[in-house]
Order: structure tokens, then C-alpha cells, then sequence
């Protein structure tokens, strides 16, 4: 995404790419040496051209998605491998057709300076529509039709609201740039998490809170491991961290390793009456335990990478212990050990 330049550029065998080399196809301009953009899009050029792109996704056919920001839509590219130069788009988002930018109307069809993309895991498209202060939700994105309407809307109540900034809540973004499935609300200093989100009713308050202690709030403090003073892109590594980028830190955070919790041995023996269970996790806030007969949920001692948790006096022949480790958007990853006593 070449924003300033008004176009997207495609590299092909990335991973092998030298340093100075050249791209292999440009869409948005009739060549790698042109840079305008259109004053509105016409049937001359709104079929191809951009005015400062913001966002771009790639679902799992090669469709390439491209929030075209100033114009007020998101283009729409099939099989985008195979597209170069002014390529014609296929379908757009937010406007009736690719002749038109307007953003005067609040409606589930329509845009306002749309930000970042992304594709959810069911081919849906999620849209951070900037100016609305919203993120908006297109069920099978592959196949939508120029000027649909979204299908669920989070950060407003309905699809008619969106004109003034809200007040920061867990309901609300205050300035959102980057969505994926995470949203990233710049001003409020926080990133926002919607657990099964293509499941949430329209204005489903976020489930996950990171980079200030309440909802209510968005104070810009200083730099530490929690605070995230100007959220912007987001990622996840291939081994499910996530990372966010603070533009006002100067900094990169990363989230969470996988999430696992695993027992030395599932099936502890011993002629004693009190033991002690050891363990391992990874990606976990906390580490919990809980002895069959002897209470709820306990934390361990020890680090929760290198855990363990000491039982009280053991009265039956087999007693079951269950463990659980929990992540810093509340994800859970359990385990069970088995305390069987030895006969003298």
C-alpha cells in the first residue's frame, strides 16, 4: 500500500525479495511513474483509481480488498494476482457504485474515511469506518454486490448512529484506525477485543480490555508494560501472539505466546499424604489449581512458566486435581492430574 502515491504495489516471491528491487505490477495508476489521484471518481477513472489508500486485506481466494479512504468506499480486486495497472474493480463497500463518493449519510451502506481491513476467519470483512467511529462487518465479503449493506456494526448502537465521537466505554471507540477482530482506538489509548465477534449483536460491548485498567477511561500515560499510548497496526505471529504497534511510544508490544498449561505427570503416585504438583505453562497471566475435596481454584506458587501447587492431606485412593491456565484476554488452556496413593 503506497498511500501518498495513491496505488498498491505487488511484489512477487516476497520472501526472496533483494533490497532496491523493483515491484511487479501497480494497481491504481496507468503506470509506475504516475502518482495523481482523481478530484471524484468517474466512470472515467472510479472504476480503478484511489485517493489515499489506508487499509488493505487478502482473503484465502486472492481477493484483495483496498480501503480507499478519501473517496469513501472499499474497492474490491478478484483474483488479485492477476491484476496491474487502472485494473477495474469488482464490487465496492459503502457506496452504490464506483462513480460515487459520498459521505453525508449514516447508513448501514455507507463509508466515512474507512482505515484499516481485515478478513475473519469465516471470509467476512471488517471494516474500521474512521469517521463513524465504528467497525462494520461484511458477511461473505467474496461474494458481495456493489452498495449492500453491512451486517453488524460494533462501537454504535445501530447503523444510523455514528456522527459525533462517543465518550470512551466498552461499547465506544474514540478514534479507531486498525481492525482485526481487534480494534485499535488510537485516542482512547487502548485496543479493544471482541471474542467470537462475528457472533456479536450490533453495539456488543468488547470483551477484552488492553492498555488501561477501566473502560471509562483513556488516559495517556507514561510508557510501561501495559499502557499503550497511540495504538495503531495490528498483527498476529503465526504462533498466535498479537502485536500492536504504539506510534506514540515509539515501540512494539507483543501480547501472549500460545497458550498451554502441562503437568510434569499426569498421573502422580505416591504413598504420602500431602504432595506436590509441578508443571509448565506458556502464554499465561496466571496459573490456578484445584484439588478434588479441598476448595475452589487456588494460585499456584512458583513462576507461572515453572509452577507448582501443594495439596492438603490426601484421604482417598485416587483423587483428581484440575489446573488451569488463563491469558491476558481470559482465554483458558487446561489440564488434569490424577493423585493415585501407593498401598505401603
Amino acid at each position: 500500500m503506497d498511500c501518498s502515491n495513491n496505488r498498491i504495489l505487488r511484489f512477487s516471491s516476497a520472501e526472496a525479495y533483494q533490497t532496491a528491487g523493483a515491484a511487479d505490477a501497480v494497481i491504481g495508476q496507468p503506470d509506475f511513474e504516475t502518482a495523481d489521484a482523481p478530484a471524484a471518481p468517474t466512470s472515467m477513472n472510479g472504476h480503478s483509481k484511489f485517493d489515499s489508500p489506508s487499509g488493505i486485506a487478502v482473503d484465502n481466494s486472492g481477493n484483495l480488498y483496498v480501503a480507499d479512504y478519501e473517496f469513501h468506499r472499499v474497492l474490491r480486486f478478484d483474483n488479485a494476482v492477476s491484476k496491474s495497472f487502472e485494473a477495474t474493480a469488482n464490487a465496492v463497500f459503502g457506496q452504490p457504485d464506483l462513480e460515487s463518493s459520498d459521505n453525508s449519510v449514516v447508513s448501514a451502506s455507507s463509508l466515512n474515511y474507512p482505515y484499516g481491513l481485515s478478513i475473519g476467519p469465516k471470509g467476512e470483512l471488517w471494516v474500521a469506518d474512521a469517521e463513524r467511529y465504528r467497525v462494520l462487518r461484511y458477511d461473505s465479503a467474496a461474494s458481495f454486490s456493489s452498495g449492500g449493506d453491512a451486517d453488524g456494526v460494533l462501537g454504535q448502537a445501530d447503523f444510523m448512529a455514528g456522527m459525533q465521537s462517543p465518550s470512551p466505554t466498552r461499547s465506544t471507540f474514540v478514534a479507531l484506525y486498525y481492525v482485526s477482530v481487534w480494534v485499535s482506538d488510537f485516542s482512547g489509548a487502548r485496543v479493544m477485543g471482541f471474542r467470537d465477534a462475528i457472533g456479536k449483536a450490533d453495539g456488543s460491548p468488547a470483551d477484552v480490555l488492553l492498555g488501561q485498567a477501566t473502560c471509562t477511561v483513556a488516559p495517556h500515560g507514561s510508557a510501561n508494560s501495559r499502557s499503550l499510548v497511540g495504538p495503531a497496526q495490528i498483527a498476529f505471529g503465526r504462533e498466535g501472539s498479537l502485536f500492536i504497534t504504539v506510534w506514540d511510544q515509539s515501540r512494539v508490544m507483543r501480547f501472549s505466546d500460545p497458550l498451554s498449561v502441562q503437568p510434569k505427570t499426569k498421573t502422580l503416585k505416591t504413598n504420602r499424604s500431602r504432595v506436590t504438583i509441578r508443571g509448565t505453562s506458556t502464554g499465561a497471566q496466571r496459573v490456578q489449581y484445584k484439588v478434588s475435596g479441598q476448595g475452589g481454584f487456588k494460585t499456584v506458587r512458583g513462576s507461572v512458566q515453572n509452577w507448582k501447587a501443594k495439596t492438603k492431606k490426601l484421604g482417598k485412593k485416587r483423587t483428581r486435581a484440575a489446573i488451569r491456565a488463563i491469558a491476558f484476554d481470559g482465554a483458558v488452556a487446561s489440564s488434569r492430574v490424577y493423585i493415585v496413593k501407593k498401598r505401603r
